[in-house]
């Protein structure tokens, strides 16, 4: 994706029959907006969603996403958190020499003849099922596991509020059945889509100054759209205002989707959350004063984790400036890291995105770690290294990081030509008598980060 100027377009791009203004090419094509956004690969958020196609239609084909309203979509989330239960009450019972002990937790989460673990290591083993006797109060009756016939619990780990976790369960021969359960979690998650526009006015003499063509494809191969330099104005400045919501976005919904800000006359003006607002829930944050490599292979170590598998990962590390400058230090040495290739970054239907010189993809103990900086990052955060890693994995058949937008809403461009036309050059029927034109561009976007768990924030401790 290349962007020229009129004075330096390649002679033989006047032939091409494909010539036509960036407007046209995406009412007829608007998924070419995927293409549109490397123009700009420094904004990350665009090029991670749209930019490798793992876009998502509320209204097309049947997806993960439940179309609960127009601009509300939900999305569940199997974490690799195990379920923890916690006491309700004390339990001051220690259960010594294996008499039987009654303790009560919040939930049924347990049945008879499970085991579970508590904080210090201990196993109980229930032996009853369990009976509620009232909400989140549940009687389970235990017996401590053990070989030692003087063994007693530790009742400090069964205080109000401690936690407990299942680990197995165990029965006798000819037992009559046995219990299944979910022994990860599953979370309900929601989003919103927001909706951004531009607008931009021109007169006839500056429309008539200068063109710009944007190249899609290599040589003979190549498209070229023509468009003005207002056009290429009012594209860069959705990209950019899209590419921070996307990141920075903050949803204006309570609780019973209600959206919570309108305009004076009652509109409802929708907001959803960007990635860093979605992740900065669940995922773990690092706090450093020294950029090391062992700090950066203990982070990569972590997103790893949270995915559930050890190798096979991608995963995207979006930085700014100042972060960059220092794990750039770190791996002119490599330390394991050894430079990949720029097509390292894969979408969802599995195809390799070739993404150029600002993407910088490293293989580490058998996972692809790919680099990029942000330039919003950049300017957000100038005094301190700031940045986030990313699963860019496949969950159920979508990307880890999904753009959601309206069927055919993606982008929708229209103009009002004055006098002179578009170009300010053309002679012909006119909308406005003024001596100029505008353009006018809207688009939809919300993203879903499908497991905001198997996510990392970087931050530097810094003195201002």
């Amino acid at each position: 994706m290349r962007i020229y100027e009129s004075h330096n377009v390649p002679a033989w791009a006047g032939d091409t029959k494909t010539m036509q203004t960036v407007g046209t090419m995406l009412k007829e094509k608007p998924h070419r907006l995927s293409q549109m956004v490397r123009i700009r690969p420094d904004l990350s958020a665009n090029m991670l969603t749209d930019g490798m196609m793992n876009v998502v239609y509320k209204q097309g084909a049947k997806t993960r996403f439940d179309p609960i309203s127009s601009f509300k979509f939900e999305w569940k989330v199997q974490t690799n958190n195990i379920v923890k239960v916690y006491f309700t009450e004390d339990c001051t019972d220690d259960g010594a020499s294996g008499t039987d002990i009654t303790v009560i937790l919040e939930k049924k989460y347990y049945d008879k003849n499970d085991t579970f673990r508590l904080k210090n290591g201990q196993l109980l083993f229930v032996r009853d099922v369990p009976q509620q006797l009232a909400a989140n109060r549940w009687r389970h009756v235990c017996v401590l596991v053990g070989s030692q016939i003087t063994r007693k619990i530790d009742t400090r780990y069964m205080t109000r509020g401690s936690e407990t976790m299942y680990i197995s369960n165990y029965f006798p021969e000819l037992s009559e059945r046995g219990y299944s359960k979910f022994t990860l979690n599953t979370e309900l998650h929601q989003n919103y889509i927001s909706r951004h526009r531009h607008s931009e006015s021109w007169s006839s003499d500056f429309a008539a100054l200068k063109e710009v063509y944007m190249q899609l494809g290599k040589d003979e191969n190549s498209q070229f759209f023509k468009m003005s330099s207002f056009e290429k104005f009012l594209m860069d400045q959705f990209m950019a205002t899209r590419n921070n919501n996307l990141l920075f976005g903050v949803s204006n919904y309570d609780a019973n989707g209600k959206c919570t800000l309108q305009e004076r006359d009652g509109r409802d003006i929708p907001m959803g959350d960007g990635i860093i607002t979605q992740i900065a829930r669940y995922c773990d944050k690092y706090a450093y004063s020294v950029m090391s490599i062992s700090l950066l292979r203990e982070i990569l170590y972590a997103v790893a984790e949270k995915t559930g598998k050890p190798i096979g990962n991608t995963v995207a590390v979006v930085v700014n400036q100042r972060l960059w400058q220092q794990i750039g230090i770190l791996l002119i040495g490599e330390y394991g890291f050894v430079k990949g290739v720029d097509s390292a970054l894969v979408n969802k239907d599995g195809k390799n995105i070739k993404i150029g010189g600002t993407f910088n993809a490293y293989e580490f103990q058998g996972n692809t770690v790919v680099f990029t900086v942000d330039s919003t990052l950049s300017k957000m955060y100038d005094k301190q290294g700031f940045g986030i890693c990313l699963d860019m994995g496949v969950q159920n058949g979508d990307a880890n990081i999904s753009l959601l937008t309206l069927q055919g809403r993606e982008t929708v461009y229209g103009t009002l030509a004055g006098l002179g036309g578009l170009d300010g050059k053309t002679s012909g029927p006119i909308a406005t008598s003024v001596d100029g034109s505008e353009g006018h561009l809207i688009g939809y976007s919300g993203v879903a980060v499908l497991n905001p768990y198997a996510a990392i924030m970087i931050r530097e401790n810094v003195m201002f």
